[in-house]
């Protein structure tokens, strides 16, 4: 009995060291990772594209440039005296209508010595009728009828209309033409002490004030238009043949908000040897302006048709790109028309074309690639 006993509780026993093992055999079997599949390198080159359309173009041509009064003049004396003071201060700011007096300069000391040879002009005139009653009485009625109507404190008028050679060299015997003209130059002169505003504008300098000497030739200031501009820019001998005179312009700048629209008026036919470049000016009608600022000027030039814009980093052996056609580089050669920075505006490609926009080393005709997402 006993060993029936023991028998049975060793069974039990290894049935249970059996299960423990096959227990713990499963757990460890399921803890173990399963072993990595290598994976597969994809040596296919992975590239950004662009999809590039053809279409009409318009070769813009940016520049810069310094604004400028279109209408600036230096102002001068051309006759010595005293600044007087006039109904507007001849001062920096100071506006001025066309017609208006910029300056007036003391004049009574010229005007009185005018004045006196009128009256001795007057004199001669008198002193010649006897002679013309005399002589030539034709002419006689003329000659005392302008006597009659002379004032010394007014501009001469015109002589009397001479009737015979003989008439006249009696004039020049008594040396009535010498003074008539010498009393009209005198007239120009007094007009010379009043400077008149050529037209409306702003005085931009003024080196005097009232109550100074003037000399004649001294610069006494500057006077300038404040709304009409011209913008002097520099064209490269390639550019002039894009733009012609009457083109228009978009202006911006960097120091004042806004745009501006201007027209190419002129354009140089002699190139600087300095820069190498032709001037066109732009002229710019603005009262948000102020001379002396730099604008960015784009000029718009011919119109381009199927052409395109790219980069120009990615042009290779002066004309050439890669278009991506069913996975794989393809070459196409270009006819470059222009450039804008750092792009270019090229013909060649046709329109829809997905084009390679980077530098991809190693890159040939024919090569497998991937487009980037």
């Amino acid at each position: 009995m006993p060993n029936v006993i023991v028998r049975r509780w060793s069974l039990i026993a290894a049935l249970i060291i059996i299960f423990l093992a096959f227990f713990i055999n499963n757990r460890l079997q399921s803890m173990k990772k399963p072993p990595e599949q290598k994976k597969v390198f994809d040596s296919t080159p992975v590239v950004n594209a662009m999809t590039v359309s053809s279409e009409n173009l318009r070769l813009d041509i940016p520049l810069t440039g310094r604004l400028v009064s279109k209408n600036k003049i230096e102002v001068f004396s051309e006759v010595t005296g005293k600044l007087l003071q006039g109904r507007k201060a001849f001062k920096e700011g100071v506006r001025f209508s066309r017609g208006e007096a910029l300056l007036k300069i003391d004049d009574s000391d010229f005007k009185l010595s005018l004045i006196a040879n009128r009256s001795n002009f007057h004199s001669q005139i008198t002193l010649l009728l006897a002679d013309m009653k005399m002589d030539y009485p034709q002419n006689f009625d003329n000659w005392k009828s302008y006597t009659e109507n002379f004032n010394p404190e007014l501009s001469l008028q015109e002589l009397p209309e001479v009737k015979s050679t003989q008439e006249r060299g009696l004039l020049v015997a008594r040396n009535i033409y010498n003074q008539f003209y010498t009393i009209q130059s005198q007239e120009a002169q007094l007009g010379k002490y009043m400077v008149i505003a050529p037209f409306t504008g702003v005085v931009s300098s003024a080196n005097v004030s009232a109550g100074s000497l003037i000399r004649a030739g001294q610069k006494v200031g500057e006077f300038l238009d404040p709304y009409l501009f011209e913008l002097e820019v520099g064209l490269s001998v390639p550019d002039v043949e894009k733009i012609k005179v009457g083109s228009e312009v978009q202006l911006t700048s960097n120091d004042v908000d806004g745009k501006w629209q201007g027209k190419v008026t002129r354009i140089s036919k002699s190139v600087d040897d300095r820069t190498q470049t032709l001037k066109a000016y732009i002229e710019i009608n603005s009262k948000d302006l102020f001379e002396g600022i730099y604008l960015n000027a784009d000029i718009g030039g011919n119109t381009v048709s199927k052409a395109s814009k790219i980069p120009s980093n990615i042009v290779f052996d002066k004309n050439k790109v890669y278009l991506i056609e069913d996975g794989a580089l393809r070459q196409q050669e270009l006819a470059i028309v222009h450039r804008v920075n750092n792009n270019l505006i090229v013909q060649g490609i046709p329109d829809g074309a997905m084009v390679m926009n980077q530098v991809l080393t190693g890159a040939r005709d024919g090569m497998k690639v991937k487009i980037a997402e």
